[in-house]
């Protein structure tokens, strides 16, 4: 979802009135299912990218005192889901307990129907956006996915916003040839 400017004036007047609680839901309904979605594909489990959206809105609620408002409120979101899923993919690893979880794609009957072929297709694309490096990948999925701007991706992934475009530029070739040669057509 892209940035919902309404959302954010009503959650910053909350905000600047403490009434932190009504600030919570309307940046819940504005922006939770696209930062679940964003932690789904970082994290790759559906129950940890539910763990990690409710840390990301407790945290914020912790944390709304000290907003600056130095960006938009749904990057300050973006920026603390990212944090929180590489912090758990860290403990993951540290603990050899990173196991990645792929999601199903049924078996062709023989009739490929229009679902099922978008279903196969959705996962071809997963498939190759994990073969790129995590930086890149986070830069996708947010330019992509969320539909954020660089300069918004920048600010989340702590970057200049000519290296967010540079890699989403570098690796639209690379993702475009797996894609294809898993027999997908752009």
């Amino acid at each position: 979802m892209a940035y919902n400017e309404q959302a954010e004036q009503k959650a910053l007047l909350a905000i600047n009135n403490a009434a932190h609680e009504t600030a919570l839901k309307i940046l819940m309904n504005a922006y939770g299912t696209d930062i679940l979605r964003f932690c789904d594909s970082l994290v790759k489990n559906e129950s940890d990218a539910q763990d990690m959206l409710q840390n990301v809105f407790i945290q914020a609620h912790k944390n709304f005192s000290t907003f600056k408002g130095e960006s938009q409120i749904r990057t300050w979101l973006y920026t603390i889901a990212r944090n929180r899923c590489l912090d758990l993919i860290k403990s993951r690893k540290r603990m050899s307990n990173y196991l990645e979880f792929v999601d199903e794609v049924p078996e062709s009957s023989g009739a490929e129907t229009e679902e099922t072929s978008d279903m196969l297709a959705a996962k071809i694309i997963r498939d190759c956006l994990d073969k790129l490096s995590n930086d890149v990948k986070q830069a996708m999925l947010l330019r992509f996915q969320s539909d954020h701007s660089y300069e918004d991706a920048a600010k989340i992934l702590q970057q200049k916003p000519g290296t967010i475009q540079a890699r989403v530029t570098r690796a639209l070739p690379t993702l475009k040839r797996c894609v294809e040669e898993n027999g997908v057509t752009l």
